[in-house]
């Protein structure tokens, strides 16, 4: 099942509209809809608020059929991914990964800082 059909089924256990879900969770109601519909990919921090909003599993709106985590890399950040690990496994060479990465794009920032002064 997809993270729009588990979505839209807790949005409908909650007998709550998108325009109610949306504002539930703090979105435009065009945003939720992108998210329902499986147009958009969830961050975070939304998939945060929905696990805390509706007392759901992250288990349970993580897990596809094949036991998959899909995860959009533009909007995971060290801070997120320890975060996630707070709530599922995280295995530690991704996380060694991401901290050496965002560790490497801050270096690079600074560089293109000092340069610019």
């Amino acid at each position: 099942m997809s993270l729009g059909k588990k979505l839209k089924d807790i949005r409908k256990q909650h007998h709550l509209s998108q325009r109610d879900m949306s504002e539930r969770l703090l979105m435009d109601q065009s945003t939720y809809s992108r998210y329902e519909n499986d147009k958009s990919t969830l961050t975070l921090d939304i998939i945060n608020r929905i696990v805390t909003e509706f007392n759901v599993s992250l288990d349970h709106l993580l897990q596809s059929e094949s036991k998959t985590i899909v995860i959009d890399p533009k909007t995971l950040t060290y801070n997120n991914l320890v975060q996630m690990d707070n709530y599922y496994a995280v295995p530690k060479s991704v996380m060694e990964i991401m901290l050496q990465q965002q560790q490497n794009i801050t270096l690079l920032l600074l560089q293109i800082a000092e340069k610019n002064i």
